[in-house]
């Protein structure tokens, strides 16, 4: 935990220049890369000179120096590596993309309903009004799940009705379709997930165009288990 306060100090120091102080760390995720470097994401609360708040979201990369030094046979040793941080040249996330969430359903009215009451909760919490709710259906019978998104109070959404037998890629397939804006993210998933508030900003953060995409890890909860008391085995949703 030592050396990554160190990081912490290391880039407000050589990146703010000065100009901010450190309030708390709000979170931080780490990768290990012993070749290319360790990627830091770094969640930052900053106080400006003024004593405004600011929130800081950055990637940065770590790499491990080592330095060889003559001992008194003038024989090369290796010392203890220092990090070295290296901001990276067009690793942005986009705070302002789009996010399309793509969910092919067939007669599962419980999970369809629950799926877009988590998504208006998504919006009443955060007020994030650039995402999209896509459901592509095929002809459910157990529920007019159009009728039920013009109820919603969904900033955005799309339905399309299909036919035939359901095929999960298919459906995916024409979600994908409606969507126009090359630079967006789609998000695609299944029923049976609860999706907490910030999922959008966390979906934001973990896709950099044309670098990083992003399979997050979700608790499949056991029976009678709930969000607030999860417990259940932890898969990766691709």
């Amino acid at each position: 935990m030592y050396f990554h306060l160190r990081i912490y100090f290391y880039f407000i120091f050589d990146c703010a220049c000065r100009r901010f102080t450190l309030v708390r760390v709000i979170n931080i995720v780490k990768r290990v890369d012993g070749y290319r470097g360790s990627r830091y994401l770094l969640e930052l609360e900053l106080k400006d000179g003024n004593g405004k708040l600011l929130r800081l979201t950055h990637y940065i990369y770590v790499l491990m120096r080592h330095k060889a030094q003559r001992n008194r046979d003038f024989i090369f040793q290796r010392s203890q590596p220092e990090p070295v941080l290296c901001n990276p040249v067009g690793f942005r996330w986009n705070p302002d993309a789009a996010v399309h969430f793509i969910v092919p359903v067939k007669n599962q009215a419980r999970w369809v309903q629950q799926l877009i009451t988590d998504m208006e909760e998504v919006f009443r919490e955060t007020g994030d009004s650039n995402f999209n709710l896509i459901i592509t259906d095929y002809g459910s019978t157990d529920m007019d799940v159009e009728q039920a998104l013009q109820k919603s109070t969904l900033p955005r959404y799309q339905y399309v009705k299909l036919n035939g037998n359901f095929e999960r890629s298919a459906g995916l397939q024409a979600g994908v379709d409606l969507i126009d804006d090359d630079h967006s993210i789609v998000f695609l998933c299944d029923l049976h997930i609860h999706f907490p508030s910030s999922i959008t900003d966390t979906i934001r953060k973990h896709c950099v165009e044309g670098y990083m995409a992003f399979a997050p890890i979700v608790l499949r909860l056991n029976c009678g288990s709930t969000p607030s008391e999860a417990r259940g085995d932890h898969n990766t949703l691709q």
